[in-house]
């Protein structure tokens, strides 16, 4: 029957996607394995509070531990972030918000902007099987008149929000705001890191590609081939992630050695991991490290991905650092412009897909 022969087909991609994943990415299948936690070496905790109340000499000593972390795995988590509040009201509208239903997400489905709903299967690695989750997508908020708008830039463009539950604008609106501030404050942190000034990267953000993605990752389904990854292995393409993770965790980091431990929730704390942009500021000296989610608890998980990007005219290419026994004289890297590099990234994610 039609039926049974699309089956057959459709397990036979199954295991070639499998297979490819084997040979392209080195790491387990959807069979993955449990994993240990992170050490507090491997994933440090950085008390951030005096970064954002202005005490005197705190950029400093914090800068040092964010660039030992960089250099380890490039994932550590932030206490005295003061977020809690709205994180909080934010996490609540999610669970509110992706339990209605699937037609009424749709009328806010995402558009040419990457803003609004992508639905279950809209993420995709190559050589993976579709992410098991879905999101709702904003970004820094341009009318239509603002001039890389009218002139068709990627990822600029105004937001859109579902009609049936305002909520979630309300509440995502005040987290954006607090989290972008938070993240130029701890950019400034890692220019210094790096022996740059604090202001190094603020010509790079006058116009800033921030982008927020609210994440529901659901029960994954138990199929012949195992469990399906939340979020696929992989890097983020910009400057800094922050990420909000609520107790029931799954997100997955690979250390430097090769091993998958886990990246647990620890409560009053955010993650905060490198993208290849940032390494590649850094000639690869700060690692943009791969990472997943796996929804192992078998109940509904909710995170918020705070991506810090540059301007789009930005270019990036290596510079010298304070970066003593793991410098390099050579660079590593082309100079690249950064809305070049994203596009690329998401191309690469689309023909994935289709």
């Amino acid at each position: 029957s039609l039926l049974s022969t699309a089956g057959v087909i459709a397990r036979r991609k199954r295991n070639r996607l499998t297979r490819k994943a084997e040979e392209d990415i080195s790491t387990e299948t959807n069979k993955a394995p449990a994993v240990r936690s992170a050490t507090p070496e491997e994933i440090p905790v950085v008390d951030v509070s005096g970064l954002l109340s202005g005490r005197p000499g705190s950029v400093l000593a914090i800068a040092t531990q964010i660039r030992e972390a960089c250099i380890g795995t490039g994932f550590f988590y932030i206490s005295g972030h003061g977020l809690e509040m709205q994180l909080g009201a934010l996490i609540d509208a999610m669970g509110e918000y992706f339990d209605t239903q699937e037609a009424d997400k749709n009328m806010a489905r995402i558009d040419q902007y990457q803003r609004g709903y992508r639905g279950q299967g809209s993420d995709q690695t190559p050589g993976l099987m579709p992410d098991c989750k879905e999101s709702f997508d904003m970004g820094v908020d341009l009318p239509l008149s603002h001039p890389a708008v009218s002139a068709g830039v990627p990822m600029h463009g105004p937001n859109q929000w579902p009609a049936h539950y305002p909520a979630l604008r309300i509440s995502a609106e005040s987290y954006f705001s607090a989290c972008e501030e938070l993240g130029r404050r701890l950019l400034a942190a890692v220019a210094c890191s790096f022996g740059q000034e604090e202001g190094f990267f603020e010509p790079h953000c006058s116009e800033a590609m921030v982008q927020m993605r609210m994440f529901h990752y659901p029960p994954p389904p138990l199929e012949e081939e195992g469990i399906l990854f939340g979020s696929s292995p992989h890097t983020d393409y910009g400057m800094i992630t922050v990420l909000a993770q609520d107790p029931i965790g799954g997100l997955e980091v690979k250390t430097l050695s090769g091993e998958w431990v886990r990246a647990p929730y620890i409560e009053g704390t955010l993650v905060v991991n490198i993208g290849d942009m940032l390494s590649r500021w850094t000639n690869g000296v700060y690692h943009s490290t791969l990472h997943r989610v796996i929804n192992r608890a078998r109940k509904d998980r909710y995170s918020v991905a705070m991506f810090y990007h540059l301007n789009a005219d930005s270019v990036v290419a290596p510079i010298g650092g304070n970066f003593s026994a793991h410098s390099s004289d050579s660079s590593m890297y082309e100079p690249v412009k950064y809305l070049t590099h994203l596009v690329k990234r998401f191309e690469e994610v689309l023909k994935a897909r289709f």
